[in-house]
């Protein structure tokens, strides 16, 4: 049995709209579920996204960006860093969790006078933020609602819906930054010259929940700059965003220096050699004379081994 050219065509068509057809599903399932994921990133537009939260802030006037690298390369122009953990999932979470290292340098950014915010919490690093961030220790709240009370409640009246967290402040360094009739929402842990701020409730400042009652107050509050004009950065490094240093970043500043002594140099020696900055330098033209002639006429005879005297 052999296939005609129009049947081999028509079963190439089906197949072709086949492949079709499940690309778009595909491509439109794993939109669906991306939109459907919480991760709590400035950068995410989607309802689980916190990119409504950092326009706010920028409404407000708050410079506000966003912060790749390691916390090694924080310093003291950044006044507020959020760490902002989403729900633990493995498709919003770096494979990995925060290494002990960064732990260390954000430990050591805060006690020189930075303020750390920390909404939500990764069950995987908890306990060593416990250990070097003061983070406290956690209870069950048997009831919810106002009224609020703390340095964050002005203004506030109304929540929308949160879990059950609350926080127990039991070290001398924790102050409650607000409460509500379950018990401590907002915890600041001193550390050194900074702070170390806590909320659960992360769902509160999603793009899907933000401008409900008062959630959107209290996400200003909870990251208003402490210095004026300070700087306000989002972490994405906890969702995977970290950009490694380039090597002009890490290297000392006497490399630097040389490095930018040899690009002057070569930049001013192409430059002196494509520009002309006068006339060219023409010598002098002499008419010769019968000494000159004689000594031409004696080198000659002694490049020829003649002597003058066998002619």
């Amino acid at each position: 049995m052999t296939l005609r050219r129009k049947d081999v065509f028509v079963a190439l068509a089906i197949v072709l709209a086949f492949a079709v057809v499940a690309a778009v599903k595909i491509h439109t399932t794993a939109e669906n579920t991306a939109a459907a994921r919480d991760t709590y990133s400035s950068t995410d537009t989607n309802a689980g996204g916190y990119a409504v939260y950092a326009a706010l802030l920028e409404r407000e006037g708050v410079r506000v960006g966003a912060f790749d690298r390691h916390p090694a390369e924080l310093d003291a122009a950044t006044d507020t860093l959020i760490e902002a953990y989403a729900p633990l999932d493995a498709a919003t979470q770096p494979d990995e969790a925060r290494p002990a290292l960064d732990l260390d340098d954000l430990r050591g950014w805060v006690e020189r006078g930075g303020r750390l915010v920390v909404i939500g919490v990764d069950a995987r690093v908890a306990a060593r933020e416990r250990a070097l961030l003061g983070r406290p220790m956690v209870i069950e709240a048997t009831r919810s609602g106002g009224p609020f009370t703390g340095p964050l409640a002005p203004g506030l009246a109304q929540l929308a819906p949160r879990n059950a967290v609350r926080f127990e402040a039991a070290a001398p360094n924790d102050r409650v930054a607000l409460a509500d009739a379950g018990g401590p929402l907002v915890i600041d842990v001193r550390l050194g010259r900074g702070t170390v701020r806590y909320l659960d409730a992360g769902g509160l400042f999603a793009n899907r929940a933000i401008a409900l009652h008062d959630n959107a107050r209290l996400a200003y509050a909870l990251a208003r700059p402490s210095r004026p004009h300070g700087a306000v950065l989002f972490d994405e490094g906890l969702h995977g965003a970290i950009v490694d240093p380039s090597w002009w970043s890490i290297s000392p500043a006497w490399l630097r220096v040389m490095v930018c002594g040899l690009a002057l140099i070569a930049v001013l020696a192409l430059a002196g050699g494509a520009l002309r900055l006068g006339p060219p330098f023409v010598p002098p033209v002499r008419e010769p004379t019968s000494a000159a002639f004689l000594d031409a006429v004696t080198a000659l005879y002694e490049r020829a081994h003649i002597v003058p005297a066998d002619v």
